[in-house]
């Protein structure tokens, strides 16, 4: 039993020294109307999304990761949209 349990605790540090030494970017994707009838909203909002990734990045990172953001501007048009959120799934 308490073999198994030094195994599975060793197994645990190794997947988050692992993940951790990665230092791959956290990928975002932000679906916004920048243009359009709505660009008044959503380009205040679109603001706000960069100044906070800039703010974590400044900060040291996610667990060393840095964020990576994919704005994207739909046009307020539903099909931009549409094709906007299947292409980043």
């Amino acid at each position: 039993m308490k073999r198994h349990l030094i195994i599975a605790v060793s197994s645990f540090v190794v997947i988050l020294l692992t993940s951790a030494l990665a230092q791959e970017p956290i990928n975002i994707g932000v679906v916004m109307n920048l243009t359009g009838h709505w660009a008044s909203i959503d380009t205040p909002c679109a603001n706000g999304v960069e100044l906070a990734a800039s703010q974590i990045n400044g900060a040291g990172d996610i667990l060393g990761r840095e964020i990576c953001l994919e704005i994207v501007d739909t046009m307020a048009d539903e099909e931009e949209t549409r094709r906007a959120v299947v292409r980043g799934s």
